[in-house]
């Protein structure tokens, strides 16, 4: 009884944090290129970059679905609370980071709370899980433990993957190879598999499996995102996956990229930072503080993968690769067969790189460091000879860390009627009002609630319904008096 009140409870809170959401609080996404129609829509997470600098926030970090032709307003959206008067972040407005859709599913990591004894509540990072419907089903968490919300997944079967982050403390012997005396501590993330029924099934660590050297010493610079730790963050998961063989592919920031064995954990192959190649045979794969490394698909006896590399100091700016693995006993052979580079975007963080069947891909180049915030290209959807299809922006000091062509039931736009001088929803449904107005319709501002909104003047209007753990947003309408 107590695990189904603490269940219930998460859900309740969860959708708390979540409730308080506005039309006018998230970040407009804009296209500027392309030829796409809304029959193709897109699922993104969406973040003010001041956020994380402990900042006032303008928009609060969202997961939107839009559609490629007229991306503004979205079709749905959800939000996390945001506080212009925040000074740091606080419990309660920790943004969406990662969001997809998986067989018909919405999942998405955000903050949760949870009750605990004395009457107090505490955040603790959360995947929660949706039906088709919008409605939340389920909510992954490790009671006693953090979960790394960068990445996630979740197999026909039910088996949970997931990143573990912890805590150690070793020897700067062990960590340099330097006699210099002295302790440091580290976070690190464990790869993790729990089953359907919640046990664990297999657990990896990467300090025993690649060794503390396999961090490239440069990037020491880096401090645990994970909480606001103090401590050096190692590894720094950002992605995980099952291959088609039911192993296990992840990238560490700070490390690089590797498939190992569900089996045994026995590296199958890698391609660290402090060394380029996953055998003598193989080409360079020049990633730096990569993202997002995804099978793509299997044509035995090779395997074709995609990574972003974010680029570093060194290497300063963002390319997406796809390459080929033959994997054997002694030697796999990697080899790159397309490749993009971007100089007019220099180093970033997070994105990712998408490549469909037949040949379209799209790419988020995630978060521009530095002066470079000041281009805010967001990604680019691109067919397979890497002609333009749709090219989407936003404001400065904003960023997608994760966009993905949405392949599931979309959600249905509330359908607004005008009768006698009134916008009136086709269904009896309460709605919030909004006036558009401005360069691009991103000026957004509250006129009205209710099922019928007659409005004082002119313009461009749109209505949003709650609908599942978010909202729908109706098409634009243009009202004349």
């Amino acid at each position: 009884m107590k695990i189904i009140y603490a269940f219930a409870w998460c859900v309740f809170m969860g959708l708390k944090a979540l409730n308080a959401q506005q039309l006018d609080s998230i970040l407009p996404v804009l296209r500027q290129q392309g030829i796409l129609t809304d029959s193709v829509s897109f699922i993104l997470t969406a973040t003010d970059y001041s956020f994380w600098q402990g900042q006032p926030a303008k928009f609060a970090g969202s997961m939107q679905i839009i559609d490629a032709a007229n991306p503004w307003p979205p079709r749905w959206f959800a939000t996390s609370p945001v506080d212009s008067n925040l000074k740091k972040i606080n419990a309660g407005n920790t943004p969406i980071i990662n969001a997809f859709e998986q067989g018909g599913k919405l999942i998405f990591s955000n903050a949760i709370y949870r009750s605990y004894p004395g009457g107090h509540t505490a955040q603790q990072q959360a995947i929660l899980m949706c039906n088709q419907h919008f409605e939340l089903t389920d909510t992954f968490y490790k009671p006693g433990y953090e979960v790394d919300v960068h990445d996630f997944a979740i197999n026909d079967k039910g088996e949970k993957l997931y990143f573990l982050v912890c805590d150690t403390t070793v020897t700067m012997k062990d960590f340099s190879g330097k006699d210099t005396g002295g302790l440091i501590s580290i976070t690190y993330e464990k790869i993790q598999i729990d089953n359907s029924t919640g046990k664990t099934i297999f657990s990896w660590n990467p300090i025993v499996s690649l060794g503390l050297n396999a961090m490239y010493k440069p990037y020491t610079y880096e401090k645990s995102v994970m909480n606001r730790r103090i401590n050096l963050g190692w590894s720094h998961g950002n992605s995980l996956c099952w291959d088609k063989d039911g192993n296990i592919l992840y990238s560490y920031k700070y490390i690089g990229i590797g498939k190992i064995s569900v089996q045994d954990g026995h590296s199958i192959w890698r391609v660290d930072r402090n060394h380029l190649k996953a055998g003598p045979e193989s080409d360079s794969l020049p990633v730096f503080l990569q993202h997002n490394l995804q099978f793509i698909n299997d044509a035995k006896p090779q395997s074709t993968y995609t990574v972003i590399s974010n680029g570093d100091s060194i290497y300063p700016h963002c390319s997406a690769y796809q390459f080929t693995v033959l994997e054997n006993n002694t030697d796999p052979h990697l080899k790159i067969t397309k490749h993009f580079t971007s100089t007019s975007v220099p180093e970033t963080g997070g994105g990712n790189y998408d490549v469909e069947t037949n040949g379209d891909y799209l790419i988020n180049y995630g978060l521009y460091q530095g002066d470079s915030l000041h281009q805010h290209i967001l990604f680019e959807y691109r067919a397979k000879n890497d002609s333009l299809l749709g090219q989407y922006t936003g404001l400065q000091q904003t960023f997608c860390y994760r966009v993905h062509k949405f392949t599931g039931n979309r959600p249905p736009r509330p359908l607004v009627v005008q009768k006698k001088g009134a916008l009136v929803l086709a269904k009896q449904q309460n709605a919030v009002w909004y006036q558009l107005s401005g360069k691009y319709m991103a000026l957004v501002t509250k006129a009205g609630t209710g099922n019928k909104f007659i409005p004082a003047h002119p313009g461009y209007y749109c209505a949003v319904v709650k609908y599942g753990i978010g909202y729908a947003v109706s098409q634009v309408i243009n009202y004349r008096k």
